[in-house]
């Protein structure tokens, strides 16, 4: 998860901090995270139900995604060999 320390200044954060933050019920994040959750909770990622708009948003993430990590990595040897597999994985996830 990225966090914002200064305007257009992010840090990293790893997912222990995240679910830590995800449980503290008073923690500034809780808020936006507890209405994400509820948005994409129950969904059914199946597409059985047409009019739910919810797995095409997810879709959208998905390949934005993958599109921003391939161009973070495009023109960086050393990137594409720590992150060989998950390139592999964001160009199938692409399509």
């Amino acid at each position: 998860m990225l966090i914002e320390d200064e305007p257009r200044r992010y840090n990293v954060i790893g997912f222990y901090e995240f679910d830590q933050r995800l449980n503290e019920a008073e923690h500034v994040d809780e808020k936006w995270i507890s209405r994400l959750k509820s948005v994409f909770y129950d969904l059914d990622v199946t597409g059985a139900d047409k009019s739910d708009m919810r797995v095409k948003q997810l879709d959208n993430i998905v390949k934005s995604t993958s599109e921003l990590m391939l161009s973070l990595t495009d023109g960086d040897d050393q990137r594409k060999k720590l992150m060989s597999s998950a390139i592999k994985l964001a160009r199938e996830l692409k399509k």
